[in-house]
This record gives structure tokens, C-alpha cells and sequence, in this order.
């Protein structure tokens, strides 16, 4: 589809692996071409290449969501998981406060509202090794666990040990339009298909 055209630097042929010389050419030239397609002979920088992959999981993303108050364990947050059964929406995904896409349901009655909703987005990625760090950027209201591919890697305002479907958060909370920031290991990502899910 594609033929490599951004110079190689002596540091990406030291590199241990692709993933890695990928990484190192495009620190070293991020405003040249990394592809250029065949049929109608567009060019491609390797900034733009990885902003392509980042929007994947931005704001705004489609999520797969389930809202129905059920108790789904802990298998529901890997990869093997089957969501095909759940509902999708464009974030931001609320009660309906009045800012959100999507309307998530939280029963018939609004003063005794399901504790937990669960939320999945798919992205898919070819050279995970490239990303040297992962910043993960949070709203929620109240608290919310996340997990990549399976492993927990933040949580606000929610308790420490197991968490489970009736566990509530710590409080409720003023600043819901906040959005919370936290690093993220990028050795959890692999190649092919990873999975961002949120309780």
C-alpha cells in the first residue's frame, strides 16, 4: 500500500527492534514523509501518521457501553471479551445532564440509579513498541476504574482493593466537568486489536 520515504538516522539502525527504529525516526523527523500510497500518491508525515492513531481514542470516540445494571464480573474488561450485544454512542456519555451525546439509562427511578455502567473502546495499533508514554485524560461522575487489554491502570474516587458491580464511589462530586490526567504504561498496549474499558 505504502513504501517508506522519511530518512533513516544512525540512531534508528541501532535500534533493537522495528517498533523501535519507527519510534526513533519519527522523534528525529516528524515533519517529514513516512508513507506515501500508491494509487493517488498521498504523502503522509509522521506527526500526522501518529495524531491518526491518537484519534482513535479521543474525545468524541464511539464507545461500546452496557447500562443495564447487570453484575458482568471481571472478564469483561480483556480482550476476549465479546461486546457485540452492547449499545455504542459518541462521547461524552452521561445521565443527561444536559452536555453529553449519549444518554446512558439509569433505571426507572432517578433517585436510585444503577451504581455501575460499563464502557469499552476498541482501537487498533501496528507498532505498539513506537510509543515511548501514554497519557490517559479522565471525566467522571462520580469515580470510574479504567483498564487496558485487562489491567487496571487508574482509578478516581474510588475505594482501593476489588471492585465490583454495587461498589459505589468514594462521594459525590462537585466537579464533574473536570478532566482528571494520569500516565499510563505503554507496555500494556499490543499489536493488533487493545481495548480501553471503564467501570
Amino acid at each position: 500500500m505504502a513504501t517508506t520515504a522519511a530518512p533513516v538516522s544512525r540512531r534508528a539502525l541501532q535500534a533493537r527492534s522495528i517498533a523501535e527504529a519507527f519510534r526513533i525516526t519519527a522523534e528525529d523527523f516528524p515533519d517529514r514523509v513516512a508513507v506515501r500510497t500508491k494509487d493517488d500518491g498521498v504523502s503522509i508525515t509522521w506527526d500526522e501518521l501518529r495524531r491518526r492513531v491518537a484519534r482513535d481514542i479521543s474525545t468524541g470516540a464511539v464507545w461500546k457501553y452496557l447500562d443495564n445494571g447487570s453484575d458482568q464480573g471481571g472478564v469483561w474488561t480483556t480482550l476476549a471479551f465479546n461486546d457485540s450485544a452492547w449499545t455504542n454512542g459518541p462521547a461524552q456519555l452521561g445521565y443527561g445532564d444536559g452536555d453529553e451525546r449519549t444518554v446512558v439509562s439509569f433505571r426507572p427511578n432517578s433517585s436510585a440509579k444503577y451504581i455501575t455502567t460499563y464502557f469499552r473502546r476498541a482501537f487498533t495499533l501496528t507498532y505498539p513498541g513506537s510509543f515511548s508514554s501514554l497519557n490517559l485524560r479522565l471525566l467522571r461522575d462520580d469515580g470510574a476504574v479504567v483498564y487496558l487489554n485487562g489491567s487496571e491502570v487508574y482509578r478516581n474516587n474510588m475505594p482501593g482493593g476489588a471492585i465490583g458491580y454495587q461498589t459505589s464511589a468514594l462521594g459525590a462530586v462537585p466537579d464533574e466537568n473536570t478532566w482528571y490526567s494520569s500516565p499510563v504504561n505503554p507496555g500494556y498496549l499490543v499489536p493488533g486489536t487493545n481495548v480501553l474499558a471503564v467501570e
